[in-house]
């Protein structure tokens, strides 16, 4: 897999991820989530958590975008400002409309657990979401744009989803199981 026409576009999300059916963001009393992955270091690619606010992929819907780690890639949108959430600092990027947020760690972690959402409700304190807001999906993977033609082996080892609601205390856990993507560039065309 390569980049020759420099388009910078992602070819391939492998990814794990927990569907919801709309449940409103201020439901949560909590939404945590658990990570290990390891990544090749060549090419362009970023390892990123992928939520999707209020539908998947559809008009009207926010796709929201943590990236753990980065190898060369661009994030969409223009550059907003810096947030911090528990250790790790976040360049955060938005697209004009509104649609595309993402949070670029300044420091790549490739392991650990992030609050998802302590980061949904910084959102909405910015005026970027709406407070009526509902979480529909939450994945995470590895957005690939090139492995420079190389053989490359991305492993997912641990991920898991603690999310608790506040009304009822109902806990909706979700733990995928390890995932290993061994790419190479004859699988990828």
């Amino acid at each position: 897999m390569n980049n020759r026409t420099g388009d910078g576009a992602v070819k391939t999300y492998p990814n794990v991820h927990r569907n919801y059916h709309h449940v409103p963001i201020a439901a949560f009393e909590s939404l945590t989530s658990r990570f290990a992955a390891t990544a090749p270091g060549v090419g362009i690619y970023n390892v990123a958590y992928d939520l999707w606010i209020n539908g998947i992929a559809t008009p009207g819907c926010t796709e929201i975008m943590i990236w753990t780690e980065n190898r060369n890639q661009v994030p969409g949108g223009r550059y907003a400002r810096e947030a911090t959430f528990g250790d790790h600092r976040f360049k955060v990027y938005r697209r004009p409309a509104g649609n595309y947020l993402a949070f670029v760690a300044t420091t790549n972690f490739n392991a650990g657990t992030v609050d998802l959402l302590a980061m949904l409700k910084w959102t909405i304190s910015q005026g970027w979401l709406p407070a009526t807001s509902t979480v529909s999906q939450v994945c995470f993977g590895i957005e690939m744009v090139s492995t420079d033609d190389t053989d490359a082996t991305f492993r997912v080892s641990a991920f898991s989803i603690d999310g608790r609601l506040g009304t009822d205390a109902t806990r909706a856990d979700s733990a995928a199981p390890a995932v290993e993507t061994a790419l190479t560039p004859e699988t990828l065309r």
